[in-house]
C-alpha cells in the first residue's frame, strides 16, 4: 500500500472559468506545488463544447491534456475555457494512435492509443482498408465523447466501447452487418 500525506501543507486554488453563462465557474482547492488532483470538465451545450483549457483569457497558452495531471501549480490560478463547435473538433485519428492487425482484406483496429475527444475513424490504415474494430479496441478510453466511423467498416467486436465513460455519440454505418 502506498499512502501519501501532506502534513501542514500550503493549499491554494484552481479556478475553472467556464465563459458560458449557462455555467458556473467551479473553484477547487489543490496543495502548494504539487499537481491538480481533479480535472475539469469538458461540456457541451447546444452545438458547443469546451475545446481546451488555457492559463490566459486570450487563449494563448494552453493546457495540454497530456499534462494535465503533471503541471506543478504554484500559487492561485485560473484556467478558462475555449469554446468551438463540435463539428469543429472532430479529428480523423493518425495512423500512429492505432494498433491494428492485418487481414487479406483489410485490417482490423485492436487499440486506439490516442487522446482525441471528438474521433473520426480513418478508412486505411497501412495502406489497407479499416473493415472491423476489434473486441475491446476502445476500452477504458477515458477521454472519448464522439466516434464517426467509415463506411468501410463491416465488423465490431465485442466490448469494442466498454468503459468508455464520457462516450455519449457513436455514427455507426449501414455497413456494419455484424456487432
Amino acid at each position: 500500500i502506498d499512502i501519501s500525506a501532506f502534513v501542514n501543507a500550503s493549499t491554494s486554488e484552481i479556478t475553472y472559468d467556464y465563459n458560458h453563462e449557462k455555467l458556473d465557474n467551479v473553484t477547487s482547492k489543490y496543495v502548494k506545488n504539487n499537481t491538480m488532483k481533479t480535472a475539469p470538465t469538458y461540456p457541451e451545450i447546444d452545438e458547443f463544447a469546451v475545446e481546451n483549457w488555457y492559463f490566459d483569457e486570450q487563449f494563448t497558452s494552453v493546457l495540454e491534456y497530456e499534462k494535465l495531471y503533471t503541471h506543478v501549480f504554484t500559487s492561485e490560478s485560473s484556467l478558462y475555457a475555449k469554446w468551438s463547435r463540435v463539428s469543429e473538433l472532430f479529428v480523423e485519428g493518425s495512423e500512429a494512435d492505432f494498433s491494428y492487425e492485418d487481414f487479406e482484406n483489410g485490417v482490423s483496429i485492436t487499440a486506439y492509443n490516442g487522446n482525441e475527444r471528438y474521433l473520426e475513424l480513418p478508412q486505411t490504415l497501412g495502406g489497407k482498408t479499416v473493415i472491423q474494430i476489434g473486441a475491446s479496441a476502445f476500452s477504458n478510453n477515458a477521454r472519448l465523447t464522439r466516434i464517426v466511423l467509415p463506411d468501410t467498416i463491416t465488423s465490431i467486436g465485442e466490448k469494442a466501447f466498454e468503459n468508455c465513460l464520457l462516450l455519449n455519440e457513436i455514427n455507426i454505418p449501414a455497413s456494419v452487418v455484424q456487432i
